[in-house]
């Protein structure tokens, strides 16, 4: 469930409960005598997520070290989740308490959820939250993004966000990005284009430069795709707001500014025309007699096969090589339709933050494409056919960061497993599990990530993205394309910290 933190814990932010009053990791922790601890599986079944949650009976062990956000009943995790952002986050993340909870939480304690009002944000938000909570789930206003992940790393409050720019693997000790920053996502989208034959070795790329609202996703895009382009034969141009469209442009890359994606959707509709985007079927069509339609099947052909299990780059070190299992890599194949002429319809693509009002809008339809972390809802996916029953079955009204949201709960599960385990519920102890742990299953919703990546070596935790495209006929805005998938050579970039 979700709720405001007690009023005890905002009037005396330091005592977090009774029996042991601590107000960081940095003061003793207190330890709590009792019976023994029970730990619930990080990745809960959802068959009961709709169900009442069971009142657990509090168990308080011996030798059990809690800090804060943590009593003898819960502990508590804070969404500091920007409203205009949210687009059903704040959704997925419930659907995952629910779950978690009813599969018997953690060391005999449920997980609850707490909120500040929607009149706060940022940094008003987080100074509300960050002493009742043990850890944090983040999706903030961009323009309040940087000092938010300044006061998470000057506290050392443990906090994840599922999408984020190269600069934030780089704040010490503020949010783990746990999907593919904005770079990677350009990248693999570019690719998909390769693959699908919107673009070839010799044509022209553009990427669409709108730094209006200070965020640095167009920076980052536009670097990574000289990168991608030098190695695909492919021509990149900057494109400015108010600036001409070169001819030789078959496809536009629109990161960050959903103003600025907007106009350029506008402009281009009202021109050159919108490119179709082009169906793939790898989200939505069987792959094999008895498996679900768009699960990935093993050696079920070459590269962007639904089932391709090619491995990265042998350049890159195996600490950052996304997992052999990665569900698809993108690379040219000869195969689809023939590029785009020059002076013809231009394929747009933007990511989530810059889809915006672009849902609304008649002439996006079926061509311009979304860059995400996950796929999108409903993917026919291992997971993410679980979660679109399980929010049927719960009631819950699905959002295009749905599937983000779910993920981040899911990562924080596999945190608290090994915590309960060691007996410590403490932020430090948080912050040594997040380092340790292990990579995601390859069929996770947010595919491998693995955020010693970027703990130990400022590099992505993810290489892989999923892609949609605008359809208004879909709860959220938007019809799955793919699933995860990544360039074939996406291993080599930023290969070493």
């Amino acid at each position: 469930m979700i709720r405001r933190p007690r009023l005890a814990a905002t009037l005396c932010a330091a005592c977090v409960f009774v029996t042991g009053c601590t107000g960081a990791d940095s003061a003793p922790p207190s330890s709590v005598g009792g019976s023994s601890a029970s730990v619930a599986s990080s990745a809960p079944s959802l068959a009961s997520v709709a169900e009442t949650v069971p009142s657990l009976t509090p168990v308080t062990d011996a030798g059990l070290v809690t800090g804060p956000g943590v009593d003898d009943a819960a502990l508590s995790l804070g969404l500091v989740v920007d409203a205009e952002r949210d687009q059903g986050f704040s959704t997925g993340v419930r659907l995952w308490a629910r779950a978690f909870n009813g599969a018997g939480g953690v060391c005999g304690r449920t997980v609850e959820l707490i909120t500040a009002s929607s009149a706060q944000r940022g940094a008003d938000a987080y100074r509300y939250l960050a002493a009742s909570s043990l850890g944090l789930i983040t999706l903030p206003a961009l323009d309040d993004k940087a000092d938010l992940g300044a006061k998470i790393a000057a506290d050392r409050l443990p906090a994840v966000t599922p999408e984020g720019a190269l600069s934030d693997l780089e704040t010490t000790g503020g949010p783990i990005v746990l999907g593919a920053t904005s770079d990677i996502l350009a990248i693999n989208t570019a690719a998909h284009w390769i693959a699908d034959g919107t673009l070839a070795p010799g044509s022209t790329v553009g990427v669409y430069l709108d730094l209006s609202d200070g965020d640095l996703d167009a920076t980052d895009a536009a670097a990574a795709l000289q990168w991608w382009a030098t190695r695909a034969q492919v021509e990149l141009v900057v494109i400015r707001p108010g600036e001409q469209i070169p001819t030789a442009v078959s496809a536009i890359y629109a990161p960050g500014s959903a103003a600025g994606v907007e106009q350029l959707v506008t402009r281009v509709a009202g021109g050159r025309g919108l490119a179709a985007a082009v169906p793939t079927g790898l989200a939505t069509t069987p792959t094999a007699p008895g498996v679900p339609s768009g699960v990935p099947t093993s050696g079920s052909g070459g590269v962007g096969s639904a089932g391709s299990s090619t491995a990265p780059s042998t350049t890159t070190p195996s600490r950052t090589a996304p997992s052999s299992t990665t569900p698809v890599t993108r690379g040219p194949s000869g195969a689809g339709p023939r590029p785009t002429a020059a002076g013809g319809p231009i394929a747009i693509a933007t990511d989530v933050d810059g889809v915006g009002d672009v849902l609304r809008s008649p002439t996006a339809v079926g061509a311009v494409t979304v860059a995400s972390v996950t796929p999108a809802y409903p993917a026919v996916h291992p997971i993410g056919s679980a979660l679109a029953q399980a929010f049927a079955s719960a009631g819950l009204s699905p959002g295009l960061r749905s599937f983000e949201g779910y993920a981040m709960g899911e990562a924080w599960g596999r945190v608290l497993g090994p915590m309960c385990a060691a007996r410590t519920l403490t932020r430090s102890a948080s912050t040594a599990q997040w380092i340790d742990l292990a990579p995601a299953a390859a069929d996770s919703i947010i595919g491998p990530t693995q955020p010693s990546n970027q703990l130990t070596a400022t590099l992505p935790n993810s290489r892989v993205s999923a892609l949609s495209v605008v359809d208004p006929t879909q709860d959220t805005g938007v019809r799955p394309l793919t699933l995860l998938e990544s360039a074939s050579d996406i291993g080599a970039y930023r290969a070493t910290g």
